[in-house]
């Protein structure tokens, strides 16, 4: 009965979310989100693992491992390679800073700007396309910066966003006002 659908109410009812990591194995990436979303309260019959969020083991770094996951008809992606960052600078004793981040800011450009539509030959790049880079320092939106791009109308497609100084200012805001913790911590509780 077309005439009963109705259109998609979330994004994840509209598309699958796609996770890639190269730490853990694939089902231990299942068993802690089927947990989580239990903990949650969220039925796994409205959000299922394997279906709805689909967990894939590979590099973000790796151009191939993104065109498995076709990343290049994603409509928002969101890149954290800090733990591989923090990895990086600890090995080089902080010399290379966010060069997981570049390498995978990177690999992601050449994905979406190398994908071409079968029919047309056109780049089939999104028009609503989103890419979000967490940043862990000031000092490496510079560089990310500079492997970002535009889309053909001239609009951000990449955002590199410094989280360390919106938790700064969090952080010494609630030093300075008794309270705020607990208000902040309930605006961004997404139990209730």
């Amino acid at each position: 009965c077309w005439w009963l659908r109705v259109a998609p109410s979330t994004p994840v009812a509209a598309a699958p979310v796609v996770l890639m990591c190269l730490d853990p194995p694939k089902a231990d990436m299942d068993e802690v989100l089927a947990t989580t979303l239990a903990e949650r309260g969220i039925s796994p019959l409205r959000t299922t693992i394997g279906r709805h969020v689909i967990c894939r083991h590979g590099d973000p770094t790796n151009a191939h491992h993104l065109v498995r996951v076709n990343a290049q008809r994603a409509a928002r992606i969101v890149v954290m390679m800090q733990t591989q960052d923090d990895a990086e600078a600890e090995e080089t004793d902080g010399i290379v800073r966010g060069g997981a981040t570049i390498r995978a800011v990177l690999a992601l450009r050449h994905v979406l700007l190398s994908s071409k539509d079968p029919r047309t030959g056109e780049p089939c790049l999104r028009a609503d396309l989103s890419v979000i880079v967490q940043l862990s320092g000031p000092a490496k939106e510079s560089a990310v910066g500079a492997a970002t791009w535009l889309a053909h109308d001239g609009s951000t497609i990449v955002r590199p966003l410094d989280l360390t100084a919106i938790l700064n200012q969090l952080m010494f805001d609630s030093a300075a006002q008794p309270g705020l913790a607990a208000v902040l911590l309930e605006l961004f509780d997404f139990d209730s």
